[in-house]
């Protein structure tokens, strides 16, 4: 991402927000009700003004809200001294919650002062999610499809194994060729549940199943006893972007760019993908609409806008943190929609650090 190196910035804000969820998100070690997080923005010379959002989310990332919250206010606290190389050189040491705000905020300048520089006429289709465990799971399903989705993520292993499958088995029948089908497991399977699913399943409609295995050692045996193909997602932070190219039986990669490092590492990652014939699916972890705008925006500059975004989040939290700025039409994201209106945040939900 090619930041302008002495872009002076003027002014920097920073402000936090605490947003209820509509329901409980449910890690593998804990149970999160509300949605915290921490917005910088920046105003450069030019009077543009450019939010980034840092929102970690306990269970998922190693960094705490009030870690990052120290961080990025080291940014405000260098003042009018501060210019984009001054941020990037000192993003370079932070976590990667706080580089991806700090990426994002820099991103959205360098967008607004190079406004000619884009294409036109893009849109960028969206997976929609869902919970298999959710009472009107087949009413959303359909509601979805007759939205324009044409990729449904299915949030599976948070009940019986047996109620899963069925649960799936209908919706496969329900959903058949209207919707490609993501699954995702999040670790909370043993390699015997894992493989029972997928073979009762079975791999028809079905582009991979994420993160099926609590040991991620059990892969290779998985691979000997299914053809269900797997994406990686928490475990290519633990592998790194080299070891993680040459993982065998990978057929996508989930990329969080606030766990990745930022969105530099996420180009970075994408790429190596590409280089092995893996698919880079773009996705967020439950940050608000603010990081949403900004993952789409940046799939569009990387060319990746034929691969569903997993960005279909925002239906979690109470309200938007947004007043405008982010909309799914039909199932896509127009990125012409998004660079036509600037962010605008809504104050009343934040408050000043």
């Amino acid at each position: 991402m090619n930041i302008e190196e002495f872009t002076a910035i003027e002014r920097v804000r920073l402000r936090r927000y605490d947003i209820p969820l509509l329901r409980p998100l449910t890690l593998a070690s804990r149970t999160v009700a509300r949605r915290k997080g921490v917005i910088i923005s920046l105003t450069d010379d030019e009077g543009h003004t450019a939010h980034g959002e840092a929102a970690p989310l306990p269970g998922l990332h190693k960094e705490t809200l009030r870690h990052v919250t120290s961080e990025l206010d080291y940014i405000r606290r260098m003042g009018k001294r501060c210019t984009t190389w001054h941020i990037t050189e000192a993003a370079e040491e932070m976590s990667s919650s706080a580089r991806t705000a700090l990426e994002m905020a820099m991103f959205d300048l360098l967008a607004q002062r190079r406004t000619s520089q884009v294409r036109q006429g893009v849109t960028i289709p969206v997976s929609a999610l869902v919970m298999a465990d959710a009472d009107d799971v087949y009413d959303e399903v359909e509601s979805l499809l007759a939205a324009g989705y044409r990729s449904i993520k299915v949030k599976v292993a948070r009940r019986p194994l047996v109620d899963d499958i069925t649960t799936m088995q209908r919706l496969r029948e329900q959903i058949a060729a209207r919707a490609e089908i993501r699954l995702d497991a999040n670790r909370l399977w043993s390699l015997d549940d894992a493989v029972t699913f997928c073979n009762e399943v079975g791999r028809e409609g079905i582009a991979y199943i994420e993160e099926p295995l609590a040991d991620t050692t059990q892969y290779p045996a998985f691979h000997d006893r299914t053809d269900m193909p797997v994406a990686l997602d928490e475990t290519l932070v633990e592998l790194g972007i080299e070891r993680a190219a040459q993982w065998q039986g990978a057929s996508a990669f989930v990329l969080k760019p606030s766990l990745l490092g930022g969105l530099a590492w996420t180009g970075e990652f994408i790429a190596s993908a590409l280089q092995k014939g893996i698919t880079p699916v773009i996705s967020s972890a439950f940050e608000s609409d603010l990081s949403l705008r900004a993952y789409a925006l940046f799939a569009d500059l990387l060319g990746r806008v034929d691969t569903p975004l997993g960005l279909d989040t925002l239906k979690w939290f109470r309200e938007p943190l947004l007043a405008r700025g982010w909309q799914v039409s039909e199932g896509h994201v127009d990125i012409d929609a998004l660079r036509a209106v600037q962010p605008k945040l809504r104050d009343r939900l934040l408050q000043k650090v």
